[in-house]
């Protein structure tokens, strides 16, 4: 397929990812770990532990452990909250 055929279902995907995004708000309950926020808007996360599994989570963890402060996080993908 050429690049001009697949364009407007891209451009579709998009508007429905972004959508979808602002439907769906990130809400933290006050008892819940502060969220960290993905470099990527809205996917980051997800694509990170597409890349690179379960390490993803390992790496994150060991950035936030050389954070002076030693707290969980909360990370928002699109289909679910997990906390570190």
């Amino acid at each position: 397929m050429a690049f001009t055929t697949l364009l407007p279902y891209a451009m579709t995907l998009l508007v429905l990812a972004v959508g979808i995004a602002l439907l769906r708000p990130t809400k933290l309950d006050r008892r819940e770990p502060p969220l960290i926020h993905p470099s990527i808007p809205l996917i980051g996360h997800a694509i990170g532990m597409l890349r690179h599994g379960n390490f993803y989570l390992k790496n994150l963890a060991c950035v936030l452990l050389s954070t002076p402060y030693l707290t969980p996080h909360t990370i928002d993908c699109p289909s679910a909250k997990e906390y570190l």
